[in-house]
């Protein structure tokens, strides 16, 4: 108990940790909690870990069907199930205020989601539903800057100025199903002409192993984080 109480004292005279939640995040229906210990007055390190609750993507085009002939293909949806975010980061603060001030940062970031789509196939003598199943990664690395308020002798609050980062995000999707009725090689004809119509990826890719069906793609990506956090520090 005492060696509990004497560890508690000393983190307390330094105030070298801080725990920080990022009041943006439930927007996008995101959890995200920071962890940041201070190496120095003017460096230190930081990890967040953070989850994303389920949320539906290109929403205009659920529903939407697309003909070929006496077949028509029909894009019923296509869902994140949840997942997981883990971003490392080291920080400098310029000012001349211990942990406090503003900042620049460089940082990795880890994210996975668990995706699901469905797709119904129809034709003169058949009606198929394909159920996709997979996950999208990204694997970035980037750059922030941003500026913290102290607000007494435990919390702030940081507001991210500039937060840019780069890399590869990959989706990988499979479904499968009986190709009796269906003739394979039309099926991922008409099924890459959907995609297509969907205008924020174009290079999608598709093929047919055994009996499985798998489309996705990989590209590489520019994108932006925002952030306003508080914080308390211990």
């Amino acid at each position: 108990m005492l060696f509990i109480l004497g560890c508690r004292l000393t983190w307390a005279q330094d105030s070298r940790h801080a725990i920080k939640f990022n009041l943006l995040g439930p927007i996008v229906k995101s959890i995200p909690i920071q962890y940041e210990f201070s190496l120095t007055p003017h460096k230190s390190l930081l990890f967040e870990a953070g989850y994303t609750l389920p949320i539906d993507l290109f929403k205009p085009y659920y529903g939407k069907s697309k003909t070929f002939g006496t077949r028509e293909l029909i894009f019923s949806d296509f869902r994140f199930n949840g997942g997981y975010q883990i971003t490392p980061e080291f920080r400098y603060y310029i000012s001349k205020k211990a942990s406090a001030g503003f900042f620049v940062g460089g940082y990795l970031r880890y994210s996975k989601y668990s995706v699901q789509s469905h797709v119904k196939y129809t034709g003169e003598n058949y009606n198929v539903l394909f159920t996709f199943k997979g996950a999208f990664s990204a694997t970035n690395g980037g750059i922030v800057t941003g500026y913290k308020w102290k607000l007494g002798s435990h919390f702030n609050i940081e507001a991210w100025l500039l937060c840019l980062h780069a890399g590869m995000n990959r989706l990988k999707l499979s479904a499968s199903n009986d190709f009796e009725l269906v003739d394979a090689p039309q099926f991922l004809q008409d099924l890459q002409s959907t995609l297509s119509d969907i205008p924020v990826v174009k290079n999608w890719a598709s093929n047919i192993v055994n009996r499985d069906v798998k489309v996705g793609f990989g590209y590489t990506f520019v994108g932006t984080r925002a952030g306003l956090c508080l914080g308390y520090t211990f």
